[in-house]
């Protein structure tokens, strides 16, 4: 054992050293991100402008739209403008919408003409959800379709009706169902989400930073693990060589854990955050280990190590929210170091410990740990 506690040692005393760099670099880019943050102004949620170019000659469609844009929870949202042809193309909006002629009667006899939307890609986020929003409008279409059809069809599509008094139930009906609508709409309850979820966002590109440099500067092991490496083909005993391979693997894992948990000073401890630091420090510390023997040059391993992580930090959501990139990503994300890496750091910043984040943290762990120990015995062989 003295084997062990000498290499672990002098291993940690070299690659704290090191560490001391990376410290520097974190305080220097946490204090930017503060300052830039600092100087934006405060802004509130936008409303989104959109646009109607209303060809239908029909006043119902008119009134409709009135009518849900000043309904209570929505009006807030967005602004409704009706514009012309010309206007559309010169204004600046978030959307436009285009009602093509005759589109009311076309509900009615089945025919179903479809409105024209067009968005701006310069709002993305009030292009969505005006999106979504029209999505649901058209469901609500759908359903007060079948409401006329089922009417229609109980007295016989007006045979023995006149002209004029069918026309006046079909106006009776499409009031009576805009309406029913319009009633569903006070149920409703306006609630701002985040992309980033509980975190504000400051917090959020916070955490990504902060796990980002953790993982990339992974090559600062690297030196110390090499060491052990060579020093182990020296030794015969094979017990004291596999002391070697767990002094040179779990002190990634230490000294990002006493780092950490010096980070848990000013935010206060708690059981759920030192069980993220513990977490956090075997994800950070048995993946630099396994890049640090997965490379034999410490320039290669600093390439690997920062083009990697930049890599998945782009597809685990570190540049931009994960609700704001196309699904594809979001099924990734959890078998990413980075991805993981962040959440955990969340939980330092207050978020939840859930179940799935601790398991899915050990198996990436284990993983490393396993690549570890399967590379340092092959390269001793």
């Amino acid at each position: 054992m003295n084997l062990f506690y000498t290499a672990f040692r002098i291993s940690c005393k070299h690659s704290g050293q090191r560490l001391l760099c990376l410290l520097c670099v974190f305080a220097l880019c946490a204090g930017l991100l503060y300052g830039f943050w600092a100087a934006q102004p405060q802004q509130e949620s936008s409303t989104a402008e959109i646009a109607v170019v209303n060809l239908d000659s029909n006043p119902l469609i008119r009134l409709a739209l009135q009518s849900a844009a000043s309904a209570e929870g929505l009006s807030g949202l967005f602004h409704l403008q009706f514009v012309t042809q010309e206007q559309a193309q010169q204004g600046s909006f978030t959307s436009v919408l285009t009602i093509p002629e005759g589109f009311l009667d076309s509900i009615l006899t089945g025919e179903n003409l479809s409105p024209t939307l067009e968005l701006d890609i310069s709002t993305p986020l009030e292009a969505m959800w005006v999106r979504q929003m029209l999505q649901a409008g058209a469901d609500y279409l759908t359903t007060a379709q079948l409401g006329v059809y089922t009417v229609q069809k109980s007295v016989n599509y007006g045979i023995e009706m006149s002209a004029e008094e069918y026309q006046l139930l079909l106006a009776d009906i499409n009031l009576t169902i805009m309406r029913a609508m319009l009633g569903r709409l006070e149920l409703l309850e306006q609630k701002t989400l985040f992309a980033s979820g509980g975190l504000s966002l400051p917090q959020y590109y916070f955490t990504a930073l902060a796990s980002l440099l953790l993982l990339c500067y992974g090559f600062l092991f690297q030196p110390a693990i090499q060491s052990l490496w060579q020093f182990s083909r020296q030794v015969q005993h094979p017990t004291k060589r596999r002391l070697l391979l767990v002094a040179a693997v779990i002190h990634p894992c230490f000294l990002l854990c006493a780092l950490l948990l010096a980070a848990l000073l000013p935010l206060g401890f708690s059981a759920v955050k030192l069980t993220a630091a513990l977490m956090l420090a075997l994800l950070l510390g048995s993946w630099g280990g396994l890049l640090s023997l997965l490379h034999s040059k410490e320039s290669s391993c600093a390439a690997c190590c920062i083009l990697l992580h930049l890599g998945c930090g782009l597809a685990g959501g570190s540049f931009l929210p994960l609700p704001l990139m196309p699904e594809i990503f979001s099924r990734i994300a959890p078998f990413l170091p980075v991805y993981q890496a962040q959440r955990l750091c969340s939980v330092l910043l207050g978020e939840p410990l859930c179940v799935a984040m601790v398991w899915q943290s050990i198996l990436l762990a284990g993983a490393a740990f396993g690549g570890s120990l399967l590379l340092w015995k092959r390269r001793g062989s």
